[in-house]
């Protein structure tokens, strides 16, 4: 009957893998689960049941090391939240791409995400979550390029209800194609307010032109960016 567990540290012994999470099927509020590295089954993920948690409104997947032994894709696959989940974060992930549950608009009530110095080559599809109001990138290394994938092109207007977009230390970043495949670029975050871009050098080209509802724009050290202000009218507050 436990309601509240605020974290969950995975351990290498028994009683004390993340199945014992499966019990818990009234946990509520907030759970950070961390030292996923120490996950050696993939059944043991499966085991926690994280999806039938109804209850838990923010989740926090967090793997501190990188282990060879360590499945990232596959556990990472088997800790899907419950569609209701409203805040998601994932810290240290070391898998080659994200798993598709991760842009699902059936996550209709996730309206922020983090994702946090994890290694995949492609952010994830996130951009048919329907009202993902945060999201947050930062030390995603391996990440040389955005473009269609981050939108997931379809008919349907990418990140239509994203008012805040961070991107912070991503380092090989070079190029940023602000809309999809068959979008026009006042397709493109259609609701956006706030914009910061911090320690990416390598970025190069320009922002999004028409960003209509944009009223905080913050770059700090992104010595290669073109910054061309063709169209802010809502702008406030400018920060170089």
């Amino acid at each position: 009957c436990l309601l509240t567990l605020g974290r969950f540290v995975v351990g290498k012994d028994s009683g004390s893998g993340v199945r014992e999470l499966k019990s818990l099927a009234h946990l509520q509020g907030r759970l950070k689960i961390s030292k996923l590295e120490n996950v050696k089954d993939v059944g043991d993920a499966c085991e926690a049941q994280l999806n039938n948690k109804v209850n838990l409104e923010a989740l926090s997947l967090e793997w501190s090391a990188r282990s060879e032994r360590c499945e990232f894709e596959n556990v990472l696959s088997m800790l899907k939240p419950h569609r209701d989940v409203q805040e998601l974060t994932i810290t240290g992930y070391g898998g080659i791409k994200f798993p598709s549950w991760l842009g699902d608009s059936s996550f209709s009530k996730l309206a922020s995400l983090e994702l946090r110095r994890c290694t995949s080559t492609f952010l994830p599809s996130v951009g048919q979550l329907p009202f993902l109001k945060e999201l947050d990138i930062s030390g995603m290394d391996g990440v040389k390029s955005v473009g269609s994938e981050f939108y997931r092109s379809s008919c349907s207007v990418p990140f239509p209800s994203l008012e805040t977009l961070s991107f912070s230390d991503m380092r090989e970043w070079e190029e940023w194609i602000p809309c999809g495949a068959g979008q026009e670029v006042d397709e493109v975050f259609p609701k956006l307010r706030k914009l910061s871009l911090f320690n990416c050098y390598k970025l190069q080209g320009t922002l999004p032109k028409r960003l209509l509802l944009l009223e905080k724009l913050v770059i700090k050290s992104c010595h290669q960016l073109l910054v061309t202000i063709q169209c802010l009218p809502a702008l406030r507050e400018l920060q170089m």
